[in-house]
């Protein structure tokens, strides 16, 4: 949006400069600017949330099961921590590569599935076999232009027209 309206600005420099509106437009890029800042921000805060996540998920995930095997009255030995430590890392690729994928995918097939129902819903469009256009001259006299569509060769009749060509 940003880019936009500084394209905007400097095709229209010229009237900005002739009335003086320097002070106006630079108040409205700067709002747009602090709104673009507010986006920047909030992506950047998701960005580190997920890669926080990305480096302790593992760890946390693993250690909370394997204090709760022990507290449930089991023994730890390698082979279990093994096999869980191989399956949070599986889990790890799952969750922090594949989920945000799969929820972008989504949102781009509900974006594409409502235009097309959009599409789909619109009326239909009822085939006109004969057109008649007519329109008076400035000459005064009545010209009517027939199409012809229900044979397979298109024709069309003219009755008191006159055909100009401008170039």
């Amino acid at each position: 949006e940003r880019v936009r309206l500084m394209n905007e600005i400097i095709s229209g420099i010229q009237v900005i400069k002739m009335y003086t509106w320097e002070k106006p437009f630079a108040k409205l890029v700067q709002i747009t600017r602090m709104k673009e800042m507010k986006q920047i921000r909030a992506t950047s805060i998701i960005r580190a949330f997920t890669m926080s996540c990305n480096l302790m998920l593992q760890t946390v995930a693993t250690f909370l099961c394997i204090i709760t095997y022990v507290l449930t009255g089991n023994t730890v030995n390698a082979s279990f921590v093994y096999t869980v430590t191989s399956f949070y890392g599986l889990l790890k690729f799952v969750v922090i590569m594949l989920f945000p994928q799969a929820v972008t995918q989504f949102a781009e097939t509900n974006v594409s599935v409502r235009r097309i129902r959009e599409f789909l819903l619109y009326d239909e469009i009822h085939k006109i076999d004969n057109v008649q256009y007519q329109e008076k001259y400035e000459n005064g006299t009545n010209g009517t232009l027939w199409i012809n569509k229900k044979d397979k060769a298109v024709g069309i009749h003219m009755k008191n027209a006159s055909v100009k060509w401008i170039q």
